[in-house]
């Protein structure tokens, strides 16, 4: 952000270049009363709310693994989804997502944090089925497994097949 601090008189001459410093990452007005306004760009302002629900999720993720009993839903809050995964993942899910948001301040992007609490809401929901739940995470023997054959090769679409005898 830039060190000028513009005041509400400058934008009549200085307004070009308080939209520069605006584009090239933040400016500063400071208002008559003043109050110290701050204009971004609107990509910035969405990264930083990204980030700032990510966060959420991770306090959340932290307090629910740490805590002896599980957390009821509106301590979870919007991030009550978590509530179907075992401690030791949602101790997994802090771990990753605090990894994540160090490194999405840092590099200024916020993808793989995205891409993470997508693939855990996913996990979530599938443990959310006792069915599911109990197949994927159920004791497994020898027995629940078998050899299989390797599949033939499909024939080919673009083969004319003639009748036999033709």
């Amino acid at each position: 952000m830039s060190g000028t601090i513009y005041q509400v008189s400058d934008l009549a001459n200085k307004r070009t270049d308080f939209v520069a410093d605006a584009r090239a990452g933040g400016a500063r007005l400071r208002d008559k009363d003043g109050t110290s306004l701050v204009m971004l760009p609107e990509s910035r302002i969405e990264h930083l709310e990204g980030l700032q629900e990510h966060f959420e999720l991770f306090l959340t993720a932290e307090r629910h693994a740490a805590s002896s009993t599980p957390l009821d839903v509106y301590a979870l809050g919007r991030h009550a989804w978590i509530r179907s995964l075992p401690a030791a993942d949602v101790a997994e899910l802090a771990d990753e997502l605090g990894q994540a948001l160090v490194a999405a301040i840092s590099d200024g992007e916020k993808v793989a944090v995205d891409e993470i609490v997508s693939d855990w809401r996913l996990t979530a929901r599938q443990l959310e089925d006792p069915l599911r739940k109990t197949v994927l995470l159920g004791p497994r023997e020898l027995t629940d497994f078998i050899e299989v054959q390797r599949p033939a090769l499909a024939p080919d679409p673009n083969e004319v097949i003639t009748p036999e005898g033709s």
